[in-house]
């Protein structure tokens, strides 16, 4: 006889398949679960306020937004000792007089020393122990508090679901579809404040100077409020010609201006930079072989171009870094016959030649490719060695000098077949994190390497990621939440390359895998070269989109913090294998020579540009 269940039964185990779901979906989407608890605890604080707010004009006829507040400001939910949120002014939008930003050192007070001035602490009946802010609370996520004629609280959510058109920030009753508006009066915040929610908007375009020519995009870089620079080369402008663009845009994605520069030569630029003085150092090389750099100023005009060689050596720039000194160092590499050799340029700040130097061994090619300073003004400098005589074998090049150029040490990292390094960046802990591939370690025939370094030089962590094909690191950043996002391509999830996006946490585990497919026709692969992350939170990625019977277009990635362009199918979440690395390094010491190079000013022109931009998503 079958034994039939009981209901009690069959409500433990409905309830244990419950939990087990809640449980699988936690596991599998922690960062929505969190980033939606967050929304909706912005929401309810708000409002919470806004009520408080309400219950004090209803038990006050006469209370007055104006009587505690004062026009024209825009009170922040950010800490800060200074009441004009100087610590906070880098990471804020630029606000027109005269309005300014206002910020409490205890931020939660309910005393009229808060981030809102109102004695919400005389109104016992409200039951306020505290005022609410943002639950991330930083340069980008923050509440905001305006008075005039009523009074207008706004936050950003995160969630890419709840911003723009048809949205609950859409559909608030306020002025903006980005930002979450609340008060008596929903017109009163600047555009400058609500357009950082605007900014946030994904997106993939496509960058076409002239049809059915060639563009190859290989840079970018974001500025204090929100506008950003794209730099790249292209053959456009003549049958055998290569010549440098440069594409600024606002904060809301519009072109400020663009910019091409002819030398009459194939220019090629690799890197950019910002300088404290609002130019720009752009680097590169020249067709036939010169180490090229170039400097605009704020408005794209050229000032200067010049060529760098160590004696008739060809070379290549493909690195340039500001300076603690207010100068800035260009690396790359030298020499041909012999072999090339890694070569650093240091400029002071008036473009001056201050030393360069050489490195490498007399057994090997040698090449930087990254540079970075450290606290104590030190220099590490990446790249890697390729021996003459081992087919299919290279290693990583790490190098270290003092802030005069002076040797301190070397190291090579790698296994029994090939590994490239790409990119070098500071972190937050005082040490530095390297990318590049590796074809020892993973498990595919090139793997993304990642090595993390303390600040006394020790390898703390290694990683090797990606697929059963080809995957390459080109570019990575340390995002807000102190963990990594580095871009590069894959050939491991689809038969065509693919711009690859891995988001790691600060202990190098995998927190999330993008692929994205920037498509030009049929047969288009894709690579991204170049990251920042932008005022917004989300990620700007700049590469190069190609097609053997459509040429080749620059474009612009725009992703959601989460690395999401909304409604867009060409963004694909993929799953690479992490691999921990036990691997070792070797302490060497390349040879090091003091150079005294050719610099030679170059004949350069500039000229204005009407690009078009071809929207895929959004």
């Amino acid at each position: 006889m079958k034994k039939s269940f009981t209901l009690t039964e069959i409500l433990i185990v409905i309830g244990i398949i419950f939990i087990l779901v809640s449980v699988l979906i936690f596991i599998l989407k922690p960062l929505e679960i969190f980033t939606e608890a967050r929304d909706n605890q912005r929401i309810s604080d708000i409002k919470n306020i806004e009520k408080a707010i309400t219950l004090i004009n209803i038990n006050n006829p006469h209370f007055s937004e104006l009587d505690y507040a004062s026009s024209n400001t825009i009170y922040l939910s950010l800490p800060d000792t200074s009441s004009t949120c100087g610590s906070w002014l880098s990471q804020l939008p630029s606000l027109p007089p005269p309005w300014k930003y206002h910020c409490s050192s205890n931020p939660t007070n309910v005393d009229g020393t808060g981030w809102i001035p109102i004695l919400f602490s005389n109104n016992a009946f409200l039951n306020l122990s505290k005022l609410p802010i943002d639950p991330i609370n930083n340069g980008l996520y923050y509440y905001t508090f305006v008075v005039g004629a009523g009074y207008e609280l706004t936050v950003l959510l995160e969630r890419s679901n709840k911003k723009g058109v048809n949205s609950i920030s859409d559909n608030d009753g306020g002025t903006s579809p980005y930002i979450y508006e609340v008060g008596s009066n929903k017109n009163l915040t600047l555009n400058e404040i609500e357009n950082r929610g605007s900014s946030l908007l994904s997106f993939i375009k496509r960058i076409d100077i002239n049809e059915n020519r060639e563009e190859w995009g290989y840079s970018v870089i974001s500025e204090a409020g929100g506008s950003y620079l794209i730099s790249g080369f292209a053959n456009t402008f003549g049958a055998s010609d290569e010549d440098i663009f440069i594409l600024k845009f606002d904060s809301s994605n519009n072109f400020l201006w663009q910019k091409k520069i002819d030398t009459d030569f194939a220019d090629r630029i690799w890197s950019m930079t910002t300088l404290g003085n609002e130019n720009y150092i752009l680097v590169g090389t020249r067709s036939w072989g010169g180490f090229f750099v170039l400097k605009v100023d704020s408005s794209g005009n050229l000032l200067w171009s010049k060529e760098i060689r160590s004696g008739n050596n060809p070379g290549a720039a493909y690195a340039v870094l500001p300076t603690s000194d207010n100068g800035y160092i260009v690396v790359g590499y030298t020499g041909s016959g012999s072999g090339p050799k890694g070569f650093i340029v240091k400029f002071d700040s008036n473009d001056n030649f201050v030393w360069a130097r050489s490195a490498g061994w007399s057994s090997s090619n040698d090449y930087f490719r990254s540079v970075i300073q450290l606290s104590n003004g030190d220099y590490i400098f990446l790249g890697y060695a390729d021996p003459f005589w081992i087919y299919d074998y290279s290693q990583i090049f790490l190098l270290r000098l003092s802030s005069s150029g002076s040797f301190i040490s070397a190291k090579k990292i790698g296994g029994n077949l090939e590994e490239f390094g790409r990119s070098l960046i500071n972190t937050s802990d005082g040490g530095y994190l390297a990318i590049g591939e590796t074809n020892s370690f993973g498990s595919g025939s090139y793997d993304i390497l990642v090595l993390k370094f303390d600040s006394t030089d020790n390898l703390a962590w290694a990683k090797a990621i990606g697929g059963s094909n080809f995957d390459k690191a080109y570019s990575a950043i340390q995002t807000l939440d102190g963990g990594y996002l580095i871009i590069g391509s894959s050939l491991s999830f689809s038969n065509k390359m693919r711009v690859l996006i891995l988001k790691l946490n600060s202990s190098g585990n995998l927190s999330w895998a993008k692929t994205v497919n920037v498509f030009l026709g049929n047969d288009s692969g894709s690579e991204g070269y170049s990251i920042t992350q932008s005022s917004d939170g989300g990620y700007l990625i700049v590469g190069t989109s190609f097609d053997d019977n459509l040429g080749t277009d620059a474009f612009i990635l725009k992703l959601d913090s989460s690395g999401n362009i909304r409604n867009c199918n060409d963004v694909e979440n993929v799953y690479p294998t992490v691999v921990s690395l036990s691997t070792t390094t070797q302490l060497l010491s390349p040879t090091i020579s003091s150079i005294s190079p050719t610099i030679n000013t170059i004949s350069s022109n500039t000229s204005s540009l009407a690009s078009n931009i071809y929207l895929q998503c959004q």
